[in-house]
């Protein structure tokens, strides 16, 4: 049985809106930096557009099933709270990214091929999908000061290790 997360479970949709487009960004640089690390940004690609399909969810049904298949995710927008169809480009920008979340754990038998020439479709694509969310979460998001994130205060400083 898949589980489904809730508002009750500490869970709010502009948090998770906010955490995915700091991975989108975060993907951006690492796409940008080096090809060692384009798993990284494909995962972080994948994990942006889960959290803007999840907080879409949250905002409109105040919950979503705790799974990672963004096709599945988009579809019950669809089916249950009006979402539109996507285009051809953007339902094969879904299924890449789709794909993605197999970078979580590296597999020698299937191994998932990643590469910045999607980038620029990729990054369209979060763009289409954030100018789709409810304009309550887009005011929600105006209203993140920009050193907060999920109600903590981010700020350098240095940890220590225990020797």
């Amino acid at each position: 049985m898949v589980r489904t997360l809730t508002l009750g479970d500490g869970l709010i949709p502009v948090d998770l809106l906010h955490s995915g487009i700091c991975h989108i960004e975060a993907s951006k640089l690492i796409f940008k930096a080096n090809p060692y690390f384009y798993d990284s940004a494909g995962y972080l690609a994948h994990m942006s557009a889960e959290l803007l399909l999840k907080a879409w969810l949250l905002q409109e049904a105040q919950k979503f099933k705790a799974i990672h298949n963004l096709s599945e995710l988009y579809q019950e927008l669809v089916d249950a709270h009006g979402a539109m169809p996507l285009s051809a480009e953007h339902e094969r920008v879904l299924g890449l990214l789709d794909v993605y979340e197999q970078l979580r754990y590296p597999n020698r038998d299937k191994p998932t091929e990643v590469g910045d020439g999607d980038w620029p479709a990729i990054e369209a694509f979060i763009h289409y999908l954030y100018s789709c969310l409810p304009s309550s979460l887009h005011d929600a998001l105006d209203q993140v000061k920009p050193f907060e994130k999920d109600g903590r205060e981010l700020m350098r400083r240095r940890i220590e290790t225990q020797t």
